[in-house]
């Protein structure tokens, strides 16, 4: 089965060679190859870290499963299909949207609106060295922040406001700094779809950009060790208090001696293997293999509960209380990693496989191509900071549904689409307001 996997992975990336297009598709077969590439090797292995007291508790190994080749094997052959098919459809251009220049603006005054809101109900707890408690401090206002900021910096690049474009960058930074590289990614990923649909033109451009792929793809594993050794000159411990019941600040961490740790890491040569040997596309893998080999199921009633969770009114029009829809991972992390301190994220083709099998499988794989491939549609008839959103939104599709429990993907993509849609609606009606004010300035000069 792995040579089976290899050789359509590898007819699947001349197809899209041959294609000569970076699209949203092309994105989501590459971001399909990256989070299987522990099937090329044939096995998994990462650490399973310290318990509190610093004891090792060693490593995960497993040889990769038969069947997990066939659910990965299911997923290309539904991308190459889905981009197959909606290569054969006519792009018929959309019309940009009304007042799309001031898009950019509207999304960065709810960044830095919504980011202040956050630093002062966040507060210290940002710096905390440990990002699982920073995680319990986090409120609403982080999110809508963050959410904002990529849909931010690619329509100020699209619509070439550079200004505002810096800005997300630093803003980026900070987000990285306290621990997060989600929306870097989502960020980097987008740019390079933008980069990728200008220059993909004749093999030494194809050439240039894959090797600009590959090497923005190998920084997304080294910066979170590289940022986590540079976050630890500034932190600060936070501990939880069993009495009270709430987190404490006990002090910060010995600057000096992070400073030499930093510089240890940096010129280390584990530090960039470790990255990727112990990156999340292992971890994530491991998930699906123990779903297999250990028979690992679920019922498929509370993946129903999850979809309707993400319909706008969801839980008051179907009576659902979000607190009692379990996630895949509440499912699956005691009983199959229960000697693994760390989160594990999760994984959509286990959480399909443990509900469903391979039909279920299918099902999941024809979605998630036909969204990505509509999507990609969009992108390409599509102009100005539609085009920018709609690439956003088909990223963290492509990228993120491999590493999401559907219920945190579907929660994702209605808070983004929210906010998309809230900008567009604003910028159409400063537009208006604007075009109407010309036109009465104007009477009145005349008159």
């Amino acid at each position: 089965m792995q040579i089976l996997f290899i050789i359509l992975a590898a007819l699947g990336s001349a197809y899209f060679l041959y294609r000569k297009a970076v699209d949203p598709i092309a994105a989501a077969f590459g971001a399909s190859i990256l989070y299987f590439a522990p099937a090329f090797f044939g096995h998994i292995k990462f650490s399973k870290g310290y318990t509190e007291g610093g004891k090792y508790l060693g490593e995960y190994a497993s040889t990769i499963h038969p069947a997990a080749y066939g659910c990965m094997i299911i997923v290309l052959m539904a991308v190459v299909s889905a981009a197959a098919i909606f290569d054969r459809i006519p792009v018929r251009h959309i019309r940009r949207l009304p007042g799309d220049r001031f898009t950019p603006s509207i999304l960065a005054l709810i960044i830095v609106v919504a980011s202040i809101m956050s630093i002062r109900t966040v507060s210290t707890y940002y710096l905390c060295a440990d990002k699982s408690i920073t995680l319990t401090q986090i409120d609403s206002w982080y999110y809508w922040a963050a959410y904002a900021l990529p849909l931010c910096l690619v329509s100020a690049v699209v619509l070439r406001q550079w200004v505002i474009a810096a800005l997300c960058v630093l803003l980026l930074g900070a987000d990285i700094f306290v621990g997060f590289r989600v929306n870097a990614a989502v960020c980097l990923v987008s740019l390079l779809i933008l980069i990728g649909w200008m220059l993909f033109h004749g093999k030494r451009s194809a050439l240039m950009f894959i090797g600009i792929v590959a090497i923005g793809g190998m920084s997304l594993f080294v910066v979170k060790t590289l940022a986590y050794n540079i976050k630890s000159i500034y932190a600060v411990t936070c501990i939880f208090d069993d009495a009270p019941h709430e987190i404490v600040i006990v002090g910060r961490s010995d600057s000096r001696a992070a400073v030499k740790q930093f510089a240890r890491a940096f010129t280390l040569g584990s530090t960039y293997t470790d990255s990727i040997l112990n990156s999340e596309p292992f971890v994530i893998q491991a998930i699906l293999n123990e779903t297999i080999a250990q028979q690992f199921r679920t019922p498929a009633d509370y993946l129903g509960k999850q979809v309707l969770s993400a319909i706008p009114g969801g839980a008051t029009i179907f009576g659902l209380s979000l607190g009692d829809v379990p996630l895949f991972s509440d499912l699956f992390k005691h009983k199959l990693f229960g000697d693994i301190p760390f989160g594990m994220a999760s994984n959509p083709w286990a959480q399909a496989y443990a509900a469903g099998g391979y039909m279920l499988i299918a099902i999941f794989a024809a979605i998630y191509a036909g969204s990505v491939g509509a999507l990609g549609y969009v992108f390409k008839a599509s102009k100005g900071s539609l085009r920018a959103l709609t690439l956003v939104i088909s990223v963290w599709i492509a990228f993120y549904f491999h590493r999401n429990d559907v219920m945190t993907e579907l929660g994702i993509l209605k808070q983004t689409v929210y906010i998309a849609i809230a900008a567009v609606v604003l910028s159409t009606a400063i537009s208006g307001g604007t075009t109407v004010f010309q036109k009465l300035a104007s009477r009145r000069h005349r008159a």
